[in-house]
């Protein structure tokens, strides 16, 4: 699974954001950006990069998208229509059911007054 072009992609874009979230963190450790540490940004940047890489190759079938089972592949196809009619579709009001007022709920009760 480590040869497929799919496996790279995805190792090279975790690799990617890796570096991008390490680097950013050894450099918020510095007030001044004349200050920041640069050979241990570097260093240690190159490192999180190389253990994202191990990570990517330890599971190279989640990496690659491929699911594990055909279990998992049976539920992401039956599960997607099913979110997307649940997100797409509004809830449905009764034709005498009144619509929720802001203004009614918030209004003072001339009861009380």
């Amino acid at each position: 699974m480590i040869w497929t072009l799919a496996f790279w992609k995805g190792a090279g874009e975790r690799a990617i954001k890796t570096a991008a979230q390490t680097a950013v963190g050894l450099m918020g450790t510095s007030a001044l950006i004349e200050r920041v540490p640069w050979a241990v940004v570097a260093s240690g940047t190159a490192f999180a990069v190389i253990l994202s890489v191990v990570t990517s190759i330890g599971n190279a079938d989640f990496t690659a998208g491929v699911p594990a089972t055909a279990e998992e592949l049976g539920k992401a196809i039956t599960l997607a229509p099913a979110v997307a009619k649940a997100i797409t579709h509004a809830p449905v009001r009764a034709a005498d059911e009144e619509p929720v007022s802001l203004t009614a709920a918030t209004a003072p009760d001339p009861a009380i007054v």
